[in-house]
């Protein structure tokens, strides 16, 4: 009786999901982010230097829609790759200024890893375009890549900052056109606006001097990313 049951339940389900058919479209773009202003914090490590310039990212996502095709969810994954002012951030760690003079250009940009997920409202505004205004709940990581420095000086320094973590929400609100009559695949315009939370990470530099002497330090940063996202998104339905 109770297996029966338990079958016919079982049935109902797989009845339910399959027959609800909902919308279970791949979006995948690219993004601009842009620096809203200083990523350190009063108090702590980098209180001035924790500005970014224009960075690019690339994410995917799936969504999964009711059968109205009005609310659903979606996970997603992100990368983007930071412009940030190494002059700066190496000057706010050695507590020195940094020469024009010195070159920068082998320090590799740090890069972020996001992933996450979250809930989505769409509004049909007619059989081509539509509405979307996802909300998301993330977690943030910012990668430094190892550095090594040759001043001028002829001191080298060697730099090793750990990765930050963050979570946090996101809201992108993004207009979608039908990119052919008929047919299931969308072009997205949209602004993202994450925020996000976390700790400080260690980071230790180590000094070299001309003559061979080495100096050693560990400390603490904390510099959590603010900006905002443009984006631009293709949404295909299989």
């Amino acid at each position: 009786m109770a297996f029966a049951m338990g079958r016919t339940a079982l049935v109902a389900i797989i009845g339910i999901l399959v027959g609800q058919k909902p919308d279970r479209p791949v979006l995948v773009g690219i993004s601009s982010a842009f620096s809203t202003g200083r990523w350190g914090s009063k108090k702590g490590p980098f209180p001035e230097t924790g500005y970014s310039g224009h960075s690019v990212g690339a994410m995917g996502a799936k969504a999964y829609y009711n059968r109205k095709g009005n609310l659903g969810g979606f996970i997603f994954f992100q990368v983007i790759s930071w412009e940030v002012s190494r002059r700066r951030i190496v000057s706010s760690l050695t507590g020195s200024p940094i020469s024009d003079t010195t070159n920068l250009s082998r320090l590799q940009f740090p890069f972020s890893n996001i992933g996450g997920a979250g809930l989505i409202y769409r509004k049909i505004l007619s059989p081509d375009w539509h509405l979307t205004i996802p909300i998301d709940l993330r977690i943030t990581y910012v990668s430094y890549h190892f550095w090594e420095l040759n001043k001028p000086s002829g001191e080298k320094l060697l730099i090793l900052m750990q990765s930050n973590s963050f979570i946090g929400f996101g809201i992108s609100p993004t207009v979608w056109k039908r990119i052919e009559e008929g047919k299931k695949g969308f072009i997205g315009f949209g602004v993202s606006y994450p925020l996000v939370w976390g700790r400080a990470a260690p980071y230790t530099i180590k000094v070299i001097s001309p003559s061979g002497e080495v100096s050693e330090k560990t400390q603490s940063y904390y510099l959590p990313p603010r900006y905002i996202e443009l984006q631009v998104l293709l949404a295909f339905q299989p």
